[in-house]
């Protein structure tokens, strides 16, 4: 296996490839290659990861920007203070994924598409729910992928373990 250059934009396109992989065997045999599964197993490498790293950089586009550049917009059943731009709509969504917010909602026996949500305590009620279905979700990862890899070709510098090793050294030195 190649080693990941800038680790989230190629774990990005890596988690891409996979899921297309998982679609396409999904078209000839349904019953053993899961692409909503993948989907949501793809969250981690197409919205959460991407969205720690650059959470700064993600431009700060309304609801109705987005819509004019061709983002799915999920429906927001509740909420819809929390989710004002970009930023706020995909931290709501990467919350709902990480504390498995979510929920899958049928429709003759397939899945049609996912209810996310989030809680500000586990014993309160949610504060955020939206609806987004399969092939929404599937758009805006793919989006979101398309951007991330834009921040992560400009003046970007991610921080890897070198540099973590680096600033504990650095920590070990200043207690001596």
């Amino acid at each position: 296996m190649t080693e990941y250059g800038v680790t989230v934009r190629h774990f990005a396109h890596r988690t891409r490839k996979n899921l297309m992989i998982i679609e396409k065997g999904a078209e000839c045999a349904p019953t053993e290659h899961f692409e909503v599964t993948q989907l949501v197993n793809s969250a981690i490498g197409l919205l959460m990861f991407p969205q720690q790293e650059f959470v700064d950089s993600l431009p700060e586009w309304n609801l109705d920007e987005l819509r004019r550049r061709g983002w799915p917009i999920p429906e927001i059943e509740h909420g819809e203070e929390r989710t004002q731009n970009l930023r706020s709509l995909t931290r709501n969504m990467r919350n709902s994924f990480a504390h498995f917010n979510i929920d899958f909602r049928s429709d003759r026996g397939k899945i049609a598409g996912l209810y996310l949500w989030n809680k500000p305590e586990e014993k309160q009620p949610a504060n955020w729910v939206c609806y987004i279905c399969v092939a929404d979700l599937r758009q805006l990862f793919e989006k979101f992928a398309q951007l991330m890899e834009r921040l992560s070709r400009g003046s970007y510098s991610e921080t890897g373990i070198k540099q973590i090793r680096s600033e504990i050294r650095n920590a070990a030195k200043g207690r001596r």
